[in-house]
């Protein structure tokens, strides 16, 4: 015959049972669920790697990338890693047509000058940028 547990037993191996399954969700959730941007970030400005950053920019859906590509940008340069900003658009701007990407290489230009020298090749500069696309663009947009 199986052992009956009292009452106070159930109540604990209940207890310890639920608990068990809140700690394994909250380790295997984590790790199992994509990197968002915030984290990719995190880990490009620990590696230096911004190749996963680039490739989630690049795959976002065609809607919302711009938005995606323009919010990370932002992120960074107010982070006042302008670098990694030059270093984000050389590795994105060959894989997205977004005006937003011609938009921030005239900011770097602009504002970082010294930067660009060092980041943006001549032939990065002759086949990435747009000078007409990016004269046009804004923070709001292209007209």
């Amino acid at each position: 015959m199986a052992a009956e547990l009292n009452p106070g037993e159930f109540m604990i191996g209940t207890v310890a049972t639920i608990a068990g399954v809140v700690i394994l969700i909250g380790v295997v959730v984590p790790i199992m669920r994509p990197r968002g941007i915030d984290g990719l970030m995190r880990d490009a400005k620990r590696t230096g790697d911004l190749s996963p950053l680039a490739a989630m920019l690049a795959a976002a859906p065609e809607k919302t990338q711009a938005d995606k590509i323009d919010q990370t940008c932002i992120k960074l340069w107010n982070s006042y890693e302008r670098e990694a900003t030059a270093r984000l658009l050389v590795e994105i701007a060959p894989q997205s047509d977004a005006p937003i990407v011609q938009y921030w290489i005239k900011q770097v230009l602009e504002i970082e000058p010294e930067i660009a020298a060092q980041v943006f090749t001549v032939g990065f500069m002759e086949e990435q940028f747009r000078p007409d696309v990016a004269s046009k663009c804004g923070r709001c947009g292209c007209g």
